[in-house]
């Protein structure tokens, strides 16, 4: 009879052991903890980098890797060598003067009832200058006159029915005498009708 009871017991014992083996393969326990990666990334475990002060200028300066601690030196680039600020002269020196002609120019306009002439000596042309004396105008009567070395301005009477006058213009060319003729020459004598003004070189 003790026979039977014990085995009933622990064919029970056994029949519990087996639906909690069960029970356990079906609901695993968490043991509390993640996967852990075997394998550590040193970009993830390296400590961040240690800011570094700027140094004076010119001096080397350290950057830090962003793997590790490990510093690489740079230099800073260098700036270019001061060349200096070089004077420049905008405007080209004065050209030897071969023609009076060219070295000097004159255009004409018609106001307030009277002709008025004006001759310049240019300035681009090297010893180019004007006599400062009052010419002698043909078919003309000179009713003002402002003569310099460098221009001269006439108001002139044209005498009808003359429908051009001359003069001629004396002064230097390149350290020399030198002289030309200035025509001045129209259809009408009105405000703002076209005036032809030219000059005539001259041989000396």
């Amino acid at each position: 009879m003790a026979t039977r009871v014990r085995t009933r017991t622990l064919a029970h014992l056994d029949k519990l052991l087996a639906i909690s083996a069960l029970a356990a393969a079906c609901h695993p326990v968490d043991p509390g903890y993640g996967v852990v990666d075997p394998i550590p990334d040193p970009a993830l475990d390296a400590p961040p980098p240690t800011a570094i002060p700027p140094g004076p200028p010119g001096t080397p300066s350290t950057i830090p890797e962003a793997t590790g601690g490990t510093t690489v030196p740079t230099t800073p680039p260098q700036p270019p060598p001061d060349l200096g600020y070089g004077v420049v002269d905008p405007m080209p020196p004065p050209a030897d003067c071969t023609l009076f002609s060219r070295a000097i120019y004159a255009y004409a306009t018609f106001e307030g009832g009277a002709l008025h002439v004006t001759v310049s000596a240019q300035a681009r042309y090297r010893e180019t200058s004007l006599d400062a004396r009052q010419p002698s105008v043909a078919h003309a009567v000179v009713t003002e006159a402002s003569v310099t070395s460098q221009t001269w301005t006439l108001a002139l009477m044209p005498e009808a029915p003359a429908r051009s006058l001359t003069f001629v213009a004396t002064g230097v060319c390149g350290g020399a005498p030198a002289k030309a003729t200035v025509q001045v020459s129209w259809d009408r004598l009105e405000k703002d009708a076209p005036i032809r003004a030219q000059v005539i070189e001259e041989p000396n």
